[in-house]
């Protein structure tokens, strides 16, 4: 191997690296993006309801309170299949980008380096622990509302 393959196989690797890691940190700021849009819906909804009782609107919306109710969780179980997809998918940017980097560590050192940078070990999604506060958050928050919007 001359001195500039080996250069050149460290730049592309660096840039693989690079590249993962930017899609992984843009992924992490959609997934909070998320998780605010979805919290800011039910606690807008918490205190429009507040609101109304406050100002006196005792109006009963019947079926309507459990068929929002509904909504409500279907949001929030959508929100957590979202969310799982996106964890999967920073898992493997993160593989990725580790494995080109001991890649690149490995030619620096001179020992044959696994240039095959697209493997990763499947992880179980539940037992990340931001998955677990998201999801906790949004079923705590999706309960909590179908309930003082149907009860109070």
């Amino acid at each position: 191997m001359t001195s500039l393959d080996k250069k050149d196989k460290i730049n592309g690797l660096l840039q693989l690296a690079k590249i993962h890691r930017e899609q992984f940190d843009e992924r992490r700021r959609t997934e909070w993006k998320l998780v605010y849009v979805i919290l800011a819906f039910y606690i807008g909804l918490i205190t429009t309801k507040i609101t109304a009782q406050i100002g006196g609107n005792n109006a009963d919306i019947g079926m309507l309170k459990y068929l929002l109710g509904t909504i409500l969780i279907v949001l929030a179980i959508g929100g957590i299949w979202y969310l799982k997809e996106i964890h999967k998918a920073n898992h493997k940017n993160k593989s990725f980008a580790k494995n080109a980097e001991n890649a690149v560590r490995n030619l620096i050192r001179g020992v044959p380096p696994n240039l095959d940078i697209f493997t990763y070990v499947e992880k179980k999604i539940w037992e990340d622990w931001s998955f677990e506060g998201q999801v906790t958050l949004l079923m705590v928050l999706a309960i909590g509302s179908a309930i003082i919007i149907a009860y109070i």
